[in-house]
């Protein structure tokens, strides 16, 4: 796997979900008081993942989280979130960055179209339900 240093933006991307939850959220508690301080420590986890032992590198900038002009959208959330956990986690899931993000996706799914009115378990009546919508595969 080949990974990189993810951009100051980037990490805003993140503390701005965290902190402000997607444009799209009927409601959101933020996963953090101090986005500050999450931002620098996961985006220090980000720049160690992706060092090289021959590598010679500047330190990263300190970290200040700065809001966007934009809401970010709850697609663009799990879109970021897969993007930082492959360039940072590889197959692990490491303190601080891989608990936080596993709590942050968990959020942003349960924010997705749908996902409220879904059956947790189906049975007969959640299909016949749902007959009228079509979509159902063709014969193969």
């Amino acid at each position: 796997m080949s990974s990189f240093v993810l951009s100051k933006l980037d990490i805003d991307v993140l503390m701005q979900l965290a902190v402000h939850g997607p444009i799209d959220a009927r409601s959101w508690e933020p996963l953090t008081d101090d986005p500050d301080r999450l931002g620098r420590e996961i985006w220090q986890q980000n720049y160690e993942a992706a060092a090289s032992s021959d590598e010679e590198r500047p330190p990263i900038a300190a970290y200040r989280f700065t809001p966007l002009p934009i809401g970010v959208t709850v697609g663009e959330g799990l879109k970021q979130c897969s993007c930082y956990g492959y360039q940072t986690l590889g197959a692990g899931a490491a303190p601080p960055a891989g608990p936080f993000l596993e709590r942050l996706e968990r959020r942003l799914v349960r924010e997705v179209t749908g996902y409220d009115a879904a059956p947790w378990g189906w049975r007969p009546a959640d299909v016949a339900a749902r007959l009228g919508r079509g979509g159902a595969p063709g014969p193969r």
